[in-house]
């Protein structure tokens, strides 16, 4: 038989005996529609358009199970039980003094674990929405832009503490809830990984896996195994649904539940909840979108701009010694008049990744350094010197990174 590596990542938690959440907590139906309002994807974007830029290309390591860790998330799988208790006023408490060098304390992370009912009003949030063509029928699409809307919106910790990080003001809140987990549940059982074992009920298991992948060799069969058991064990098992179609004469009378609103109607077609399910897995992504909102508000503080992120990972326009480079549009003039932007020197990005080395949740002996990287594979040559590489975007996800050898250029790098 062939597994998926889900199926892999949920025989680990069954082995755990970890009882799934549906079961476990029985989170009400409101609830799970303010968690849900919450979810959206990875940030994905580029920034400058249509330009050819010097960039140094940096990402996060292995963000999903990072920011799990931090955010203590696996504390809530293994509660006893799950209490929503109201936390309106320290979370506009916490939001008057949110700065950089606070998120770069692993123990600021805990407290960004709660949903905020938020009246937008020119605040930078997810949203998603129909962007262009607004023709019935259109398709949406996710973006993290200034946001301004009549209705109340939910979102998830970490979106409206980037907000604050990235306009200097607190959207304003009119309520807040926290989920806490109370106790440890019980028969919880130890599990074999590699030549060591997890004892869920004191270890940390979205940690454990990456210590085990980081302590082997990059050719080693399990290596890139237990990456992607990372991924879909930490974040992917959480958020899943099998749709489900009945007959035409068989519609189904369903509740529909979002944010504030909720609603019943006739369906033909529903979405069956994965046995881990488990709304507030939104607080994973919108943990990995305040990392690159930390990256970018550093960068940009440093004088510097970027010119794509995608998920985990953000091209910084950076050259060997800096300085300012042609770009449309840019706050700054090149000898000649026309636009430019300022590239920040490998040194400058050097001095920001390291500032990440704060945030490593991990054993350092396994996993030594910052959570933040520079590419080795894309930014060094075979000898491990720094080499210069240029990026081209288009729209999110179609960019592409290369080198320039006299007129030739290698591509180095595809979008996926």
């Amino acid at each position: 038989r062939a597994f998926s590596a889900a199926s892999i990542a949920k025989a680990f938690l069954n082995g755990m005996n970890v009882i799934p959440p549906l079961h476990k907590f029985q989170l009400d139906d409101k609830t799970n529609g303010i968690c849900m309002q919450a979810y959206y994807g990875g940030r994905a974007e580029v920034r400058i358009r249509n330009t050819a830029l010097p960039t140094l290309y940096t990402d996060f390591t292995s963000q999903y199970p990072t920011v799990n860790t931090l955010l203590g998330l696996w504390r809530l799988l293994t509660a006893k039980k799950l209490r929503v208790r109201e936390a309106t006023r320290d979370v506009k408490s916490l939001l008057k003094s949110v700065n950089v060098d606070q998120l770069l304390d692993p123990k600021t992370w805990p407290k960004l674990g709660f949903f905020a009912l938020v009246q937008p009003k020119g605040d930078i949030l997810p949203v998603r929405t129909v962007y262009g063509d607004k023709r019935v029928g259109s398709e949406t699409n996710i973006g993290l832009n200034p946001l301004t809307s009549a209705k109340p919106i939910w979102f998830a910790g970490p979106d409206v503490v980037a907000s604050m990080l990235l306009t200097g003001k607190s959207p304003k809140i009119l309520r807040a809830i926290r989920l806490d987990g109370v106790g440890i549940q019980k028969g919880l059982k130890s599990v074999k990984l590699g030549k060591g074992s997890i004892d869920p009920a004191h270890d940390d298991f979205f940690s454990n896996v990456i210590e085990e992948r980081k302590g082997k060799d990059k050719f080693d069969p399990l290596y890139y195994f237990l990456k992607i058991l990372a991924n879909a064990g930490c974040y992917g098992i959480y958020a899943e649904v099998n749709r489900h179609q009945t007959g035409k004469n068989e519609a189904k009378r369903i509740g529909i539940f979002s944010g504030e609103a909720s609603i019943t109607e006739r369906a033909t077609i529903m979405e069956r909840p994965g046995p881990f399910y488990f709304p507030p897995v939104s607080l994973i992504t919108s943990g990995g979108r305040l990392l690159l909102s930390t990256l970018e508000k550093m960068v940009t503080d440093a004088g510097g701009t970027y010119l794509m992120c995608d998920t985990d990972s953000m091209a910084i326009v950076a050259s060997e010694h800096g300085g300012l480079v042609p770009c449309n549009g840019g706050p700054h003039k090149m000898p000649d008049g026309s636009d430019a932007i300022k590239a920040l020197s490998w040194a400058e990005t050097r001095t920001i990744v390291d500032r990440f080395k704060t945030l490593n949740p991990y054993n350092r002996k396994v996993v030594p350094g910052s959570i933040l990287n520079i590419v080795p594979e894309l930014n060094l040559d075979s000898n491990g010197n720094h080499r210069h590489v240029y990026g081209y975007g288009i729209s999110a996800k179609r960019y592409a990174l290369y080198t320039r050898r006299g007129s030739s250029v290698q591509l180095i790098k595809p979008s996926e």
